[in-house]
C-alpha cells in the first residue's frame, strides 16, 4: 500500500517560485560564510589589526567575561536567523498544507521574524561601539557582507513564503 501524497507548500508553486529551493542554499551558504569569515577589521593605532568573525567574536566574549554581549551576539546572530532559517525551510519542504499544527508553527516563525532585523541591529552596534573608541578603527569586511546579504535575502523569501503559504491555504 503506497502512503497518501501530502501536499506541501513546494509542491503548490508555479513559475519561478520553483526555484527558490536554490535560493535557500544560498541564503544557508552566505549564513554560514557570515559566521565564519572575517566580519570586522580593527585596528589600534598601527601596532595591533584583528579580523574575527561572528563565531570568533562570540567566543572571545565567554573567554574575556563579556557574557551577557557574548550571549546578545549568540542570541541575535546565531540562534534567532537559525531558529528562522530551518523554520521557513520547513514549511516550504516539509509541511503539509492539510496538517492544522502548520498553522501554530507559521504563527511561530511570524514571531521570530520580528526579530529578524535584530541582528543586523546588534552588529551595527558593535561597529559604532568600536569606531568610538579612542584610537581605534573598525571597519566591515566580507563576513559582514554575507551575512547582511543573508539577512536581506531570508526577509525577502520569508514575504514570499508567507504569501504563498496563505495563497495555498486561503488565509489571509
Amino acid at each position: 500500500m503506497s502512503e497518501p501524497e501530502y501536499h506541501r507548500l513546494r509542491d503548490q508553486t508555479t513559475g519561478l517560485d520553483r526555484y527558490l529551493g536554490w535560493l535557500w542554499l544560498a541564503i544557508v551558504a552566505l549564513f554560514a560564510l557570515g559566521l565564519v569569515l572575517p566580519f570586522i577589521e580593527i585596528r589600534k593605532l598601527v601596532l595591533f589589526s584583528d579580523n574575527p568573525g561572528i563565531l570568533e567574536l562570540i567566543s572571545r566574549g565567554f573567554v574575556e567575561g563579556e557574557y551577557v554581549i557574548a550571549i546578545v551576539i549568540a542570541l541575535f546572530t546565531v540562534m534567532f536567523p537559525s531558529l528562522k532559517l530551518f523554520a521557513m525551510i520547513r514549511l516550504y519542504f516539509w509541511a503539509r498544507l492539510d496538517d492544522p499544527e502548520m498553522a501554530g508553527e507559521f504563527r511561530r516563525l511570524e514571531a521570530i521574524e520580528k526579530w529578524s532585523m535584530a541582528d543586523v541591529f546588534v552588529v551595527a552596534i558593535l561597529v559604532v561601539t568600536l569606531k568610538s573608541g579612542y584610537l581605534v578603527e573598525a571597519n566591515i569586511d566580507l563576513g559582514a557582507y554575507a551575512f547582511g546579504a543573508h539577512a536581506l535575502l531570508a526577509m525577502l523569501l520569508g514575504s514570499r513564503v508567507k504569501a504563498l503559504w496563505e495563497r495555498a491555504t486561503n488565509t489571509p
